[in-house]
């Protein structure tokens, strides 16, 4: 059976879970599945070097920064913005080629990796199916201003089968867009993070609490901030390290307005460094008021540090009796129980032990053979 892929959550995230979703799918070493991919430039991490039914490695986009930047040096020639026309450019060439893939029609089944259906009308009868991995545009449209709701809607309505990454997403998918539940299939994904590689981070506080992510809007960063600034002027050695982009304006002015804003720190780091940081964080947060997944908090456990989350979404499926659990609406609340763990020891070893049994039960392994499963059955 050949599965093909298309190049959507390659081009969205340079990293990130949907993009290492796809990229542990097509390394299935199955005997029943072979694997393509329709992509010709990237620059997504995960693919880099990523090796995938007979070997064929996916190309960075070296040519395009190569014949831009000569262009831009042109004397007298127009300035073209990087930032804006390379994205434009990948995309164009990889959608030509996934439609080229699709015309030629050599897969029995296409698997889309997000949401633009542009795909709709060159499958020729040929069967697809779609991954849903959360529904936060539908319950949260006011943060969102793309199409991201619309094209969703369409291509769930004509997969022949929809993946969605935990219960919680199933449940929302049943009752946001009335599904049929025999039509959904829930396949958990899992960690790739390698305790066995952990790079040092110099000069990091010796205590500190730890935020891993994305931090706007529905990610509850501001009301963690909230909570958490209360800990922090109590106890004059406590820290927060963040990873991810820089901090806004916004987040800057937030962090002083709660007088905390030297002892918050941001760092952009490697996977390798991101093991660090768990190893050493005296606890890791995750407030977010919705997931349809969570994997940083299977990283967290399997890195042996203890969590603490919003008792909200999915995130309580997927972390069990391995977590303690707030209210991601109740400031006072998040600061109780980030407290519970920071000073009792000995709850702070339970959840470490608890976190590593929890963690064990999800691996890319069961996730592509349950994947596998779902192709068959409509193979």
């Amino acid at each position: 059976m050949k599965i093909l892929y298309d190049h959507q959550a390659f081009e969205l995230q340079k990293f990130g879970g949907i993009s290492r979703y796809f990229s542990e799918l097509l390394c299935n070493k199955s005997k029943h599945i072979q694997c393509d991919l329709s992509i010709k430039r990237t620059e997504n991490e995960h693919l880099k070097n990523c090796h995938y039914g007979d070997g064929k490695i996916v190309k960075k986009s070296k040519i395009i920064y190569k014949t831009i930047r000569a262009l831009n040096l042109i004397k007298g020639g127009w300035r073209i913005n990087e930032s804006f026309i390379i994205p434009f450019l990948i995309k164009n060439i990889n959608q030509k080629y996934s439609i080229k893939k699709l015309k030629e029609g050599d897969f029995d089944i296409f698997h889309s990796t997000y949401y633009n259906p542009y795909f709709l009308n060159e499958l020729h009868n040929k069967p697809y199916i779609i991954t849903v991995y959360d529904m936060i545009h539908e319950i949260f449209p006011d943060q969102f201003i793309d199409k991201t709701t619309e094209q969703k809607k369409l291509v769930i309505k004509n997969a022949k089968k929809i993946i969605a990454i935990s219960n919680n997403s199933k449940k929302d998918l049943i009752d946001l867009y009335k599904i049929p539940e025999d039509k959904i299939e829930v396949v958990y994904l899992a960690s790739s993070i390698d305790v066995s590689k952990a790079s040092t981070i110099k000069d990091l506080p010796s205590r500190y609490i730890l935020y891993v992510g994305e931090r706007g809007g529905y990610k509850n960063f501001e009301k963690f901030i909230s909570a958490a600034a209360i800990l922090l002027r109590e106890d004059p050695d406590l820290h927060i390290i963040c990873t991810g982009k820089s901090f806004l304006r916004n987040e800057k002015e937030h962090l002083k307005n709660h007088s905390i804003y030297q002892r918050v720190k941001n760092y952009f780091v490697t996977e390798e460094e991101l093991v660090y940081l768990y190893q050493h964080a005296l606890l890791f947060v995750f407030p977010s008021c919705y997931e349809g997944f969570g994997i940083p908090l299977l990283e967290a456990m399997t890195c042996g540090c203890p969590v603490v989350a919003s008792n909200t979404s999915s995130l309580p499926e997927i972390a069990g009796n391995a977590a303690l659990y707030f209210n991601p609406y109740q400031t006072e609340e998040i600061t109780s129980q980030i407290r519970k763990v920071l000073y009792d020891n000995e709850l702070r070893n339970t959840l470490i032990e608890k976190g590593f049994e929890q963690a064990k039960k999800f691996s890319w392994e069961n996730c592509r053979e349950q994947t596998r499963r779902v192709y068959e059955s409509i193979s």
